[in-house]
Formats: C-alpha cells, structure tokens, sequence
C-alpha cells in the first residue's frame, strides 16, 4: 500500500520549506566543528594574517574564543571571529 500525502502549499512554498531544511541543516553541521582543536596565539596570528599583539588585544576584548586558560584560540573561536569579521 502507498501512502499519499496532500497540501494545500504551493510548489513555492514547499520549495521554501525545503531550502529553510537545507540551511538549518548546513548551520548544524557547522556548528558540530571539532571544538577540541585549538590553536596557540602564534598560529592564529599566522593564519589570521595578523600580528601577536592583535591577536591578544582581539582575545582581551572578547572578539576571539579561546581555551579556558586563555592560552590557546579554539577552532570555534577562529570560525565565530571570521564570521563576525565578514559582516
């Protein structure tokens, strides 16, 4: 036995259903990044393109994530910086 299903729902609304699916989808997988990974300040001042010094300010003023010892930028503090930076 098949089972049908109807909608009173446009072909574009249920288009929009499926690409709010898709996106809300792509946002979690992002968001299940290795969290454990991190990097010293050196490192991420190297694949920042910026200098220590910034490096620390960016830590001091909250902007950058990192461990809780405040030694090492965590992967996730990396990826929430280079998307606050692009807006």
């Amino acid at each position: 036995m098949e089972n049908y299903m109807t909608t009173n729902l446009s072909e574009s609304d249920l288009q929009k259903i499926v690409e709010r699916g898709i996106e809300a989808y792509e946002k979690n997988k992002a968001s299940q990044i290795d969290n454990t990974k991190s990097y010293s300040i050196a490192k991420s001042a190297q694949m920042l393109g910026r200098s220590h010094s910034t490096i620390k300010k960016l830590i001091r003023s909250g902007k950058l994530r990192t461990t809780a010892d405040g030694r090492r930028i965590t992967q996730m503090g990396l990826q929430e910086y280079l998307q606050a930076d692009s807006k």
